[in-house]
This record gives C-alpha cells, sequence and structure tokens, in this order.
C-alpha cells in the first residue's frame, strides 16, 4: 500500500527536478529590456508629474532604555482609567445579606434585578442547589441574568469562620 503511494510521489518529484530549470532560464528570457535608445533619452521625457507630499504624523518619542546605552531613562507614562463617579457596578454583598437560592421565597427572589415571576418560579422548582452556577448549567435562568445577581445570592449553607 505504501509503494502505491510512494511511485506517483517520486514521479512528481523527478517531473519538478527536471522542469524546475527550464522554467527558471525561460523566465529569465522573457524579462523584457528597455532599448538603450529610451536609456539615453533626456530626463524630462521621463519625469512623471510629482505628488504632493503629505504632511507626516508627529512620531511619539521614545523611551530610553538604559540596557541600550540610552541616557536619561524615563518612566513610561501612566495609564489611569476614568471612571465615571455615576457608573453602577454591582457590589458584592457579605455571604451573610446575600439570598439563599435554597430557601428563598418567590418575592425574595423577584426582588433581585432581572428576576420575573417566571424566573422565581423556575428557581423554586429546581431547588436543592449545590452552587449559584448550576442555574445556567441546569438552564434554569439565561447567563444574562446570572451576571446581574451572581453577587447578590448564594447557594448552600455559609462558609464556618475560624
Amino acid at each position: 500500500m505504501i509503494a502505491g503511494f510512494i511511485k506517483p510521489f517520486l514521479a512528481a518529484a523527478t517531473l519538478l527536478l527536471a522542469v524546475g530549470p527550464a522554467l527558471a532560464a525561460q523566465d529569465s528570457k522573457n524579462v523584457q529590456t528597455a532599448p538603450k535608445d529610451i536609456e539615453t533619452a533626456p530626463k524630462e521625457a521621463k519625469s512623471t508629474p510629482k505628488k504632493p507630499k503629505m504632511p507626516s504624523k508627529p512620531t511619539a518619542t521614545p523611551i530610553a532604555n538604559p540596557m541600550l546605552g540610552d541616557q536619561n531613562p524615563t518612566a513610561p507614562p501612566k495609564f489611569k482609567p476614568k471612571m465615571s463617579k455615576t457608573s453602577k457596578q454591582p457590589k458584592k454583598l457579605p455571604y451573610e445579606d446575600r439570598t439563599d437560592l435554597n430557601s428563598a421565597s418567590k418575592e425574595e427572589l423577584m426582588k433581585l434585578p432581572g428576576v420575573t415571576g417566571e424566573y422565581a418560579t423556575k428557581i423554586i422548582a429546581g431547588r436543592p442547589y449545590r452552587s449559584k452556577a448550576a442555574l445556567v448549567v441546569e438552564h434554569v435562568i439565561p447567563t444574562t441574568v446570572y451576571y446581574l445577581i451572581k453577587d447578590k445570592v448564594a447557594a448552600g449553607k455559609a462558609p464556618a469562620k475560624p
């Protein structure tokens, strides 16, 4: 079976080795050279209209690298992201203040952001949960709703404090 594969492969390789130099020689013959008359023509006849140069953008000064022998190394500019004071990021609640998925009533669950009456009913029907991620794994609520409530809910008992 392998011999059946090797013979065509060797035939193709031999053909390429035989034809390759011939193709290279043919390509070098097809290169067109300009007649000598054009080479000696005055530059005025050859010149094409020049395009106006666009102003170049200013480039940033590179930071000196003392490892390369540069003098006066400067620290790279520090990037400080601007956080608006009005941005509403969900705050993580302490574990004791979170809503327990296994014991909360329908009204308590509906107080959570994104949880509707339908989702609250599905959460209650799927109890007990070993983790809050089980809500998404078991397709009880969509992922978007889970990300809204994940810092406000807990499943199971509170961890023992040492």
